[in-house]
């Protein structure tokens, strides 16, 4: 009997608990291995750890590295004022 197609925004979800059972076509393709999942207890409570999605880490480095732009080109404006007259 064949599966159903499901839509690819039901994939693209972060990685289930790990008391989730695993979906029925699964178990056709062999053992399953999970990660476990790690989390962090804070004062207000416990974070569940993931990985960043791709577009997450690309606006992390574009802030990065405007951070660093302009420290760059105000450490390099400063050396001008400083070492210029």
């Amino acid at each position: 009997m064949p599966q159903p197609e499901l839509p690819t925004e039901a994939l693209a979800l972060p990685d289930a608990l790990p008391d989730a059972p695993p979906p029925d076509n699964a178990l056709a393709a062999g053992p399953v291995l999970r990660q476990p999942v790690k989390t962090l207890e804070t004062a207000t409570g416990t974070v569940i750890l993931r990985r960043l999605t791709p577009e997450e880490r690309a606006q992390r480095r574009a802030r990065r590295n405007l951070i660093l732009l302009v420290a760059g080109a105000l450490l390099l404006f400063a050396f001008v004022l400083l070492f210029g007259r």
